[in-house]
């Protein structure tokens, strides 16, 4: 039974005294609960039973309550509250023949039960005060931002104590030895910090690097950190912005002299002569590196080659590094 009404018809009496019939109250039907039945037989020959279930228990089906018809009868009714789940309809007899019955049926809503949407009442006008108020709040950041931009004129300015990160970090670079046991990761530190900073600003800050390649894709920028006669180490930094890089690699080509022999990279990556390794560059990213080198040369030109969505791609900017132009 799992419409909302209908009607089942059977034989009972003799060795059949009773007929039991399953209830299923379908959820598509949520404000009717209660269910009428009323059966239509020979009088007093059998009677109608409804059966509440506890279907939600793990053992055997338990009865929580159960309705009958008062009289044994040509026509008797019966309703009972039934919850969802499963019940049971009952038609029992007690005869030694057998008699035809009809049972008809029907779930019903009482009136207290059903929903009342009542009537709507539009309270536009009576808000819109509310809403003006509420755009305005949620649009005073951007109106911040704008006075501020326009305030600086566009220019980019940096916070006092950012500065003073950025000299320290710098510092750090130029101070720490990549070989010191005692604080192995302080440059590795130093490195990541640098990773994690806004990349505009530390090019501000920094000042004019020691070269500089710029495009759509990528920004590569090198600078001085110390130079000896002999030696020189430099910071390199990738910003990756569209396109991905694999099989990269950078070298530092000599400008009149022998050629550049790498000594150390930070973080660890495979060197061989004056040419470091990269791997993968991954597009919206930012790496540096400290890279430490023995030459006599003048200075170097510096040459990023890679391989770009398949293709054979090298990146070299207009600028050599001379070290009679290096800043210190």
């Amino acid at each position: 039974m799992q419409s909302e009404s209908g009607y089942t018809s059977g034989t009972i009496g003799g060795a059949d005294n009773r007929d039991v019939y399953l209830i299923e109250r379908e959820i598509g039907h949520p404000y009717r609960s209660i269910l009428t039945a009323t059966i239509e037989s020979d009088p007093g020959t059998c009677v109608l039973k409804l059966v509440q279930l506890n279907t939600t228990a793990y053992n055997a089906w338990t009865t929580v309550s159960w309705n009958l018809t008062e009289m044994q009868g040509q026509q008797a009714t019966t309703t009972l509250d039934l919850p969802h789940g499963r019940h049971l309809l009952v038609v029992e007899s007690n005869i030694s023949n057998e008699v035809e019955y009809t049972v008809n049926w029907a779930w019903i809503t009482p009136e207290v039960d059903e929903p009342n949407d009542g009537n709507w009442i539009d309270y536009t006008d009576q808000v819109q005060t509310f809403y003006i108020v509420i755009g305005f709040v949620l649009l005073s950041p951007m109106f911040v931002v704008i006075y501020w931009r326009l305030r600086s004129g566009g220019a980019m300015e940096i916070e006092a104590h950012e500065k003073r990160r950025l000299n320290r970090l710098r510092e750090r670079l130029i101070a720490a030895d990549p070989n010191n046991v005692m604080d192995p990761n302080a440059l590795l530190h130093a490195l990541e910090s640098l990773a994690d900073t806004d990349w505009d600003a530390l090019v501000t800050e920094w000042g004019e690097p020691l070269t500089r390649h710029t495009t759509e894709s990528l920004d590569l920028v090198v600078w001085g950190l110390t130079a000896n006669e002999g030696s020189r180490s430099v910071t390199v930094g990738l910003r990756l912005l569209s396109e991905e890089w694999s099989l990269a690699a950078i070298r530092f080509q000599a400008v009149e002299g022998v050629e550049w022999v790498v000594t150390s990279v930070t973080p660890e990556s495979l060197f061989d002569g004056d040419e470091v390794f990269l791997g993968d560059l991954n597009a919206k990213t930012n790496r540096f590196l400290r890279i430490d080198m023995d030459g006599d040369a003048e200075g170097f030109d510096l040459i990023l080659s890679g391989l770009v969505g398949g293709k054979p791609v090298a990146a070299v900017p207009t600028k050599a590094v001379l070290t009679s132009s290096e800043e210190e």
